[in-house]
């Protein structure tokens, strides 16, 4: 029996207890879910679990499809269930619509509590399914591996019918900022009454909006990085509201798959001044800590260097034994700093965003600054830099080098000329023979004019 269309011209088949992919060389006839068919062909391994490749489809006629066992997200990531019939259980945290394999798909991505499921429903008359976003739902479909290229499980998918193979049993509210107004702290703190799977509304002021709109909020001492794909320009000092699920960040919870509103002008917070020691340290239970994440402070330091992309400057910030970097957007082809040299002793203004390891320890910080007006110069670097050091040291080594050169050049010319004349008085020796023994040395000549006296 056949159970639903998978991947391009694929499709899932049951006999009604174990399910396979079955890989289709023709495309006719035509085939849709729950008609009953026979399969000639033969088994292969496939890109994940065995496959079969089919050389005809028969369709005998249509079947109800069989119930559908509840799975839970660590039975589905086993990869024991790939291909097979199953059912799930969770909240739908985004919706869209998208092409995928060559036709118009809806996507939804769904929380099962211990990790997420990505459902491709093939048949759906719905525009615009973001109303389905926050309901609880149960959906029916066969359970597909995303696994890469060396056949190792990197994911889930859940291959869907059309929209009667989802149950609402939750919907979402109607006015998603109808919900319970909820503090910045709040989403930070552990509870074990509370769901985490549903959305959260919170406000707080923006601090800073990256290029790919994602924000940060701060309320108080408290603040929040917002993942939204909203595409809303907000400016530093805007006060919102945000409705969004709360996920694990790099370092301290975050609010993800957001939407927001714009609520009016607020008073952009009032930079806390730090030093780079005390964003991260070691709290008296011994743990590495850092309550400034998200949140905006001012820091000094010594810019050691600088990395110029096309959409973004990277300053890499030494202050004292604490390297840092901060981290600056910018509009493609644009210059900004001008002239920010090396060694320049820097006031910067910006948001905390803390990097952890696996153990989720901050380790280091990154500062993101929201314009160049966060970067102000204390004192320009001295020209006695090490820079200019290296050039001086250089040109004297190239001095010493040339001057020993033509030193042992000179020696070399004055040993030559010692050599040459040398042999000339040798030359001259041989040519000037005795003659009966008397030298020519021993004679002295006189003048004739006296023999005639």
């Amino acid at each position: 029996m056949l159970v639903l269309p998978g991947w391009k011209n694929s499709f899932f088949f049951s006999d009604g207890g174990v399910g396979i992919s079955i890989d289709r060389r023709d495309t006719l006839p035509v085939l849709h879910s729950g008609d009953e068919v026979e399969v000639a062909g033969k088994s292969a391994a496939g890109l994940f679990a065995p496959i079969i490749v089919s050389d005809k489809v028969l369709v005998l006629g249509k079947a109800e499809l069989p119930p559908a066992p509840l799975r839970e997200y660590w039975e589905l990531s086993s990869g024991t269930e790939d291909s097979q019939w199953v059912q799930v259980r969770g909240v739908v945290q985004a919706a869209w619509i998208a092409q995928g394999w060559g036709r118009s798909v809806l996507f939804l991505d769904i929380d099962l509590g211990a990790g997420n499921i990505t459902a491709r429903v093939h048949d759906f008359s719905v525009s615009d399914p973001s109303h389905l976003v926050d309901a609880e739902v149960i959906v029916r479909g066969v359970c597909g591996t995303n696994f890469n290229d060396r056949r190792q499980f990197v994911g889930l998918r859940l291959f869907v019918a059309d929209m009667k193979s989802i149950a609402i049993k939750k919907a979402a509210p109607t006015d998603p900022f109808s919900l319970p107004l909820q503090a910045l702290d709040s989403i930070r703190q552990f509870s074990p009454d509370r769901s985490l799977k549903h959305r959260v509304r919170v406000s707080g002021t923006v601090t800073y909006q990256s290029i790919d709109g994602a924000l940060y909020a701060q309320n108080g001492s408290e603040g929040a990085y917002i993942r939204t794909a909203q595409p809303t320009p907000v400016s530093v000092g805007t006060r919102i509201e945000a409705v969004g699920f709360i996920a694990a960040g790099a370092y301290s919870p975050q609010l993800h798959g957001a939407i927001f509103r714009v609520i009016g002008p607020g008073a952009t917070p009032v930079p806390l001044p730090l030093r780079a020691s005390q964003v991260i340290y070691t709290n008296p239970d011994g743990f590495l800590t850092s309550p400034y994440d998200s949140l905006l402070v001012r820091l000094q330091g010594t810019l050691v260097e600088r990395i110029s992309a096309e959409t973004y400057e990277i300053l890499a910030i030494r202050e004292e034994e604490r390297l840092f970097r901060a981290y600056l957007d910018k509009p493609p082809g644009s210059e900004v700093l001008p002239g920010l040299g090396i060694g320049s002793q820097l006031d910067l203004t910006g948001v905390v965003s803390i990097q952890s390891d696996e153990s989720r320890e901050p380790r280091s910080f990154e500062l993101r600054l929201r314009s160049p007006a966060d970067v102000v110069v204390v004192r320009a670097p001295s020209w006695w830099d090490t820079r200019h050091m290296l050039y001086v040291l250089s040109f004297a080594l190239f001095a010493i080098l040339g001057a020993l050169r033509w030193a042992v050049l000179l020696r070399r010319q004055v040993s030559h000329q010692a050599e040459v004349i040398h042999k000339l008085e040798q030359e001259i020796a041989r040519r000037t023979p005795l003659q009966n023994g008397i030298s020519w040395s021993t004679i002295s000549p006189e003048p004739a004019w006296e023999g005639w006296s």
